[in-house]
């Protein structure tokens, strides 16, 4: 099975790489190929709004993205990580999702092969687990839109300074887990 792991954040070998790469860690162990892509650094642009991809499927902005289209078409899993910042996800987070619109057709079917497992991975500074929970209901729904099956949600509170996340080993085992479930 092939999983992708996608990292939102802007931050390198943070608290969302870590532990978006714990859930892929989790995945290997159970037999899935897993593979990981850092969003910062690969040259996305936002989308223009052109429609074009609607009626093609094609997206017109040759960048980045490219590759990582194909990756999400021949992936049977995805994991998607992101910080929280001021209430919502990362501002790259929110140009790859609002990318992906090239996977809806006009009468807003989805073009994806139905069936793709997800692992949402989500870290806060914020020490209240709860604080953003309306507006990670609300990232669910929007990718359950796409089609894509959501196995788990892990929420990392607290996780302000770079490695903070390592102080929370059952977070990280749960996130193990939730990557063999995405094989299983």
């Amino acid at each position: 099975m092939k999983i992708i792991g996608i990292d939102g954040s802007p931050r390198p070998n943070g608290n969302t790489e870590k532990l978006v790469r714990k859930i892929l860690e989790g995945a290997a162990s159970a037999g899935g190929d897993a593979a990981y892509y850092k969003i910062a650094g690969q040259g996305i642009t936002p989308c223009q709004g052109c429609t074009e991809c609607r009626s093609t499927g094609v997206c017109t902005v040759e960048d980045g993205m490219q590759e990582l289209y194909g990756q999400i078409r021949t992936a049977e899993a995805l994991v998607l990580g992101t910080p929280i910042y001021m209430g919502q996800m990362a501002a790259q987070t929110k140009m790859f999702i609002d990318r992906l619109v090239v996977f809806l057709r006009p009468d807003f079917s989805v073009r994806l092969k139905p069936g793709k497992r997800m692992a949402l991975a989500v870290t806060q500074g914020n020490p209240d687990p709860g604080m953003f929970k309306s507006y990670i209901e609300l990232t669910t729904r929007m990718i359950s839109f796409l089609g894509f099956d959501i196995r788990s949600t892990l929420v990392a509170n607290g996780t302000r300074a770079m490695d903070d996340i390592l102080a929370k080993p059952d977070l990280l085992d749960q996130a193990f887990e939730a990557g063999k479930t995405l094989v299983s």
